[in-house]
């Protein structure tokens, strides 16, 4: 290639680097997230990595992409927690430990939402009870 090109070819790559790595910055800006980029994805990454390994050791692999879902989202609440709380050891470490506890914060999710659908019924009446009090003889 010739190097005016090739030259071209590099700073068009750059070029394209940056506004990725600016579009990142915004959206994780967006979310809340105070943390550079660069730590944020290796937080994820550290999250997704120790919820694989320890779905994979629980041999739980039929829920690998809910457990790493939920690995993302709860790192990246850590994340977003992080600055506010002003904790002074790295991001990383909390968001790999939200990674590996990401099994059982599943696990306690699916069973939170198993007995609600369960007892739906009692908790409409009383949601209705509170909302909408019942008609007195008085009013007739």
């Amino acid at each position: 290639m010739d190097m005016p090109l090739r030259r071209a070819a590099m700073e068009a790559g750059h070029a394209s680097t940056n506004v990725l790595r600016d579009y990142l910055a915004l959206a994780l800006a967006g979310l809340g997230v105070s943390i550079p980029s660069h730590e944020y994805i290796a937080g994820v990454l550290l999250a997704a990595a120790g919820a694989s390994v320890m779905a994979r050791h629980r041999r739980d692999g039929r829920k690998v992409w809910a457990i790493l879902g939920v690995a993302v989202f709860f790192a990246t609440l850590t994340a977003i927690a992080w600055s506010a709380f002003e904790i002074t050891f790295p991001v990383q470490i909390g968001m790999a430990a939200t990674g590996v506890a990401s099994g059982w914060i599943a696990n306690f999710i699916a069973q939170f939402l198993n007995r609600v659908s369960s007892r739906a019924d009692d908790i409409a009446d009383r949601v209705v009870d509170q909302v909408v009090p019942e008609k007195r003889s008085d009013d007739e």
